[in-house]
């Protein structure tokens, strides 16, 4: 889990530096925003990324809350929260940007291809379904 500073940061200042990161990715090529997202972000927080635009993608995919939570090893309530979000108009650019790029087919059939694998009478694994396939 990464570590969360206590301390309050001014918005002023928060702002500021969102800018900056923003700045910083945008204007370098796709090779290298991608070693920067890798250098500035651990495994986890990169994981916790794919996690939410996978929740995304198979939301709009109309995929049940319960098999997204099983798929990505989620809770239910999380995915829920994702899904009233979408129905308020919420991560609109995401959904947008994610519907206008070839990035999600393969991502979605693997999902759905994790999805629809029987489980089992013992208890699997993400780790152990994906080591399987």
């Amino acid at each position: 889990m990464p570590h969360v500073s206590k301390r309050n940061v001014p918005v002023e200042t928060k702002e500021r530096l969102e800018k900056h990161l923003f700045n910083l990715l945008m204007d370098t090529s796709g090779n290298s925003r991608q070693r920067i997202f890798k250098e500035l972000y651990t495994p986890t927080e990169r994981l916790m990324f794919a996690k939410r635009i996978g929740m995304l993608v198979l939301i709009e995919r109309g995929v049940s809350t319960y098999a997204i939570g099983k798929m990505l090893g989620v809770s239910s309530s999380t995915v829920l929260r994702f899904e009233v979000a979408v129905e308020r108009g919420g991560y609109k650019e995401t959904r947008r940007r994610l519907k206008h790029t070839d990035v999600d087919n393969g991502f979605v059939k693997f999902l759905i291809d994790i999805g629809t694998i029987p489980f089992g009478p013992r208890r699997k694994n993400l780790a152990r379904l994906i080591d399987e396939l």
